[in-house]
């Protein structure tokens, strides 16, 4: 948390946009998708492209899960040291939501 400035900075936002999910005709099912869109971290934004799998257990319920690498260098932050050595510049993000349709 130090390391990124966890207080001025204290999250990592997702922003995208997913094309071409469809409601299945049977459950369960799932479907992997492009996510175009931007990592924001660290005060920096960066481009991100990259699958989504979306499953869903039924019409009203469903996760999309995705994974992705970012370089810290990108966000420009200062690596840690740990015995003179640097921590490795690649950090995976892992995302998982839980969506539920809305009830009227």
């Amino acid at each position: 948390q130090e390391t990124v400035d966890a207080p001025r900075f204290p999250s990592v936002l997702v922003k995208g946009v997913v094309q071409g999910v469809e409601l299945p005709a049977k459950f369960p099912s799932t479907v992997e998708v492009p996510l175009i869109g931007t990592v924001s971290f660290h005060g920096i934004d960066q481009p991100l492209s990259t699958q989504v799998k979306v499953t869903f257990t039924d019409a009203d319920h469903a996760t999309a899960e995705t994974s992705f690498p970012i370089s810290l260098d990108a966000f420009k932050i200062e690596r840690p040291s740990l015995l003179f050595v640097k921590l490795d510049d690649k950090v995976m993000i892992e995302v998982k939501l839980v969506l539920e349709a809305g009830k009227k």
